[in-house]
């Protein structure tokens, strides 16, 4: 290979990445919101799969050909697919977090059928959004007291210490073999 097609396979690759970020970040934001409002456990236990797949499709039809070409087993694949499943996680806790420092209101609702009673409506302020980009010590700060306090509760059990770093873990596993099984599996015709 000369220096110029190398020139050119850097620069697809980098163009391949500004796209795929683009495209990852309206997707975290767009999950980020939905659980955001919609607290209801088994709604976010779907959105968990489905958003997954989400981030695989954009992988594979950014980086799909050339994943293929390097092979599923191949530590610079499973590197690299680790590496964007865990920038997946990041931006969707950036823009949670996002929202839950902007918190303006609680609204309270009084409809019978729905689960919810109330919830925070929250603004979504950029200058945050970039700030905690980049400053990932303060997602962190974040999310050790998260980790130590808990956020959320299920029939009264909140999630908090090793059993929600376990949940955080299993979100990051399932984004990945998500990303994964769309790139290697082909759909059966």
């Amino acid at each position: 290979m000369t220096i110029k097609n190398n020139f050119i396979i850097l620069i697809n690759w980098i163009k391949s990445f500004v796209i795929s970020f683009f495209l990852l970040s309206l997707v975290a934001f767009t999950y980020s919101n939905i659980i955001w409002y919609l607290p209801i456990i088994v709604v976010s236990f779907i959105l968990l799969f489905f958003f997954p797949s989400v981030y695989g499709k954009i992988i594979k039809s950014q980086f799909g050909f050339s994943l293929k070409n390097i092979g599923r087993n191949n530590p610079k694949t499973i590197i690299f697919i680790s590496l964007f499943s865990f920038l997946c996680w990041w931006m969707f806790w950036i823009f949670w977090i996002d929202l839950n420092l902007n918190q303006v209101m609680w609204v309270s609702l009084n409809v019978p059928l729905i689960p919810i009673n109330q919830f925070k409506v929250s603004q979504i302020n950029l200058f945050n959004i970039l700030y905690l980009f980049q400053n990932p010590s303060k997602v962190i700060s974040f999310l050790i007291v998260y980790f130590k306090n808990g956020y959320w509760s299920i029939f009264g059990f909140k999630p908090k210490g090793f059993f929600l770093l376990f949940l955080w873990a299993i979100e990051i596993l399932i984004t990945y073999y998500s990303i994964l099984g769309e790139i290697f599996i082909e759909p059966k015709k």
